[in-house]
């Protein structure tokens, strides 16, 4: 059990949503969902009743409450007399990205909340060898950073499935997962000259799939719009689910070929690695973890 787990099922008793807890903890729905899945699981009992899009404490979750609530606070507490962050901190720094995704600005957000002495200064990059000159550079270590040479240091940030986006109207909506070649009837919206691109495009080779093309475009809220109106279907990264088309879109997971891209962060090994760079990589690295690589 871990302080995060509590913190997130106090969210959802206050809320009774997942939505609005999600919302108020700035994370994405499917990351919330697994780790209460994984706390009732560890706990070998239910804390909520839920029934459709609505969720409630049940008997066993009161009583929990009142023993997350004592956690939640006493931890605080230890944590705003010994542990105090250094808001105090100043300086710049320049982040490129090479994948565009919620979770990062969710991220960048978090970070400006706790330091906002520290200037950011993102950059969107089209290629890998634009990141010689910045400090710090998020991507896919499957294709998109395969150019990163070794002057590059890198961990890893978080890791995502590849999911089918479809309307709540589509046929197989009910479905959990598909194969990728159940959807051979069904026409795809492909990413045009985005970082999604030669991803995609590599991801139905994998998987000797041609798909029935509807659509190419770069406009990620076209995309949703005309998957929204049951038009068309679309993979995405999974945390990139929008939360704005939440009551008209859903994701299945994709079992053949099943794919899990891995984000990593990377900086260059000829930089000097001062106080300011190390507050930063600690604070992604810390935030992935809590949010999306918890319990294994």
């Amino acid at each position: 059990m871990t302080f995060t787990q509590l913190q997130y099922f106090i969210a959802i008793a206050n809320t009774e949503s997942m939505t609005k807890a999600a919302e108020t903890l700035n994370i994405v729905q499917p990351a919330l969902s697994r780790t209460i899945q994984r706390l009732e699981h560890e706990l070998g009992t239910t804390l909520f009743t839920r029934k459709g899009k609505s969720i409630a404490l049940n008997e066993n979750g009161k009583v929990f409450l009142q023993f997350a609530e004592q956690c939640v606070n006493t931890l605080n507490h230890v944590h705003s007399s010994f542990l105090r962050e250094d808001k105090g901190m100043k300086g710049s720094l320049s982040i490129g990205t090479l994948i565009d995704s919620t979770v990062i600005r969710k991220a960048v957000v978090a970070f400006q909340k706790l330091y906002p002495n520290i200037n950011l200064e993102i950059v969107k990059l089209s290629h890998a060898a634009e990141a010689n000159t910045l400090d710090f550079v998020i991507a896919s270590s499957d294709f998109e950073s395969s150019q990163f040479s070794d002057s590059f240091y890198s961990c890893e940030l978080w890791q995502e499935s590849i999911v089918l986006l479809v309307s709540t109207k589509h046929p197989f909506a009910k479905r959990h997962i598909v194969k990728l070649s159940d959807l051979k009837d069904f026409p795809f919206i492909t990413p045009l000259r985005t970082d999604f691109t030669g991803f995609s495009k590599k991801f139905f080779e994998m998987a000797n799939f041609t798909p029935i093309s509807y659509l190419s475009t770069n406009d990620q809220s076209l995309v949703f719009e005309l998957v929204c109106e049951n038009q068309a279907v679309a993979l995405l990264p999974e945390y990139n689910f929008p939360d704005d088309f939440k009551d008209d879109l859903c994701f299945l997971r994709i079992s053949v070929p099943e794919y899990i891209r891995h984000v990593s962060l990377y900086w260059p090994t000829t930089k000097n690695f001062n106080d300011l760079k190390e507050t930063f990589h600690n604070f992604l690295v810390n935030y992935y973890q809590i949010n999306f690589n918890k319990e294994n």
